[in-house]
């Protein structure tokens, strides 16, 4: 039980290390700890905390890469549409392996 709110601990589950846990869990437990109110959250001052890092439920460590993906899906996306100027129809290439997106 997490003392100021009463509630069990986001971590219980995870003790015994079978599962991996997401940075949403940190993101329940810091809201836990401001009393649920998600500006308290952003407003937190005590960077002592091993979750400070954590608070919004992101891995800090992660940041910009998502955009950098959805910019390369985006880019491969419109490589795999084939205009056909004569007909004004747009023709889809074949579908091409997911590990080629990764590059």
């Amino acid at each position: 039980m997490v003392h100021a709110t009463h509630k069990p601990c986001p971590f219980f589950p995870y003790r015994m290390g079978d599962r991996r846990i997401s940075v949403k869990v940190f993101r329940k437990f810091c809201l836990e700890c401001m009393g649920g109110s998600s500006s308290a959250v952003a407003d937190c001052a005590n960077e002592d905390c091993l979750l400070f890092p954590y608070r919004f439920g992101t891995n800090p460590a992660r940041a910009g890469m998502d955009g950098h993906i959805r910019e390369n899906i985006a880019n491969f996306r419109q490589k795999t549409h084939l205009t056909v100027p004569e007909q004004g129809k747009t023709e889809v290439a074949p579908k091409v392996n997911d590990t080629l997106l990764a590059g």
